[in-house]
């Protein structure tokens, strides 16, 4: 299926990438149906990933997304809301301040040792991104 743009600059942008292919919507609803989440509080500064959504034609498709800190995003998209919770997640190297942090807010977290440099350098290794309840 060939995606439409509306214009050549609009599809330019779309090809350098500085457009994300999936916009999050922002929750300011009451709709019950919605399903949340939101980045974690420990990140500060906005953050993409690759995840699954479905669009409107019922295909499953990838895209990037970026989230904002402090903010807290809807969906009624399963697919997004599964891909969000086995691919939200950050590897970061070893920092005892982000460690405690993670402790202080009760956040899951794994410690682990760089596979690809033979265990010398250590990896924190927790979800980015929350789903909320």
């Amino acid at each position: 299926m060939t995606e439409h743009y509306g214009s050549f600059d609009e599809l330019w942008n779309h090809l350098k990438g500085r457009d994300p292919d999936i916009i999050p919507v922002e929750s300011l609803s009451n709709n019950e149906d919605a399903m949340r989440y939101q980045l974690n509080e420990v990140i500060t500064n906005p953050t993409s990933f690759y995840v699954q959504q479905t669009t409107a034609s019922g295909r499953t498709r990838w895209g990037s997304m970026r989230l904002d800190p402090g903010k807290v995003y809807e969906t009624e998209d399963k697919v997004l809301i599964e891909s969000l919770a086995n691919r939200g997640y950050v590897k970061v190297a070893y920092n005892p301040k982000l460690e405690e942090k993670l402790q202080e807010l009760g956040k899951e977290y794994k410690v682990e040792l760089c596979k690809a440099c033979g265990g010398r350098v250590k990896k924190i290794f927790y979800h980015a991104v929350e789903i909320l309840p």
